[in-house]
């Protein structure tokens, strides 16, 4: 008897090939590729958001950022927090940092949603990994099998090995507002 099966959307594909973790225990964390300018646009404070055509899981609370060439390597772990949606929340409040502008514009350019990130995850604190990952290791240790090109969930052996925050923290914007409050 021949089994029925339901074809999968290519995001629930991509999703059950990368994913590290089971049903019982929720992906909070997930590399991303970063490439230069916006790496340095982050670590500097400048680039605020982290803009994105779809939108995380819920229970993504930070991305580990995976360096493009020349580096080829997971360097930086960036916290963020839950998803502002264009579609739902409307502009972002102000327009300090790059690309905030450009999102809170984009409704007036057509084909809006294919050019321009729907979804904005503010960045609240960064992390410099104390020892670079670097893709020989990420691809041997880690098991991941390619430089990341999108979307990967953080393997778990990774995740117990490498301690987010056990790492150098380099930026906390929590800490500058409150110490702007308070001055």
């Amino acid at each position: 008897m021949a089994k029925h099966t339901v074809p999968m959307k290519r995001r629930e594909v991509i999703e059950s090939h990368t994913s590290s973790t089971n049903s019982l225990c929720p992906a909070t964390d997930v590399i991303l590729p970063m490439s230069e300018p916006y790496t340095s646009m982050v670590l500097s404070g400048h680039k605020t958001n982290d803009f994105r055509k779809y939108r995380l899981k819920p229970t993504i609370k930070r991305i580990w950022f995976y360096r493009t060439a020349p580096y080829s390597a997971l360097t930086h772990i960036a916290e963020i927090a839950p998803a502002h949606v264009w579609s739902t929340d409307g502009p972002l409040p102000d327009e300090d940092g790059v690309g905030k502008k450009k999102y809170n514009d984009q409704r007036q350019v057509k084909h809006w949603r294919s050019r321009f990130g729907e979804c904005a995850y503010r960045i609240l604190a960064v992390w410099e990994l104390r020892e670079c990952i670097p893709l020989v290791k990420m691809k041997g240790r880690y098991r991941i099998k390619g430089p990341p090109r999108g979307l990967v969930y953080l393997p778990s052996q990774l995740g117990k090995e490498v301690v987010w925050h056990r790492q150098r923290k380099i930026l906390d914007v929590r800490e500058t507002e409150q110490k702007n409050q308070i001055a």
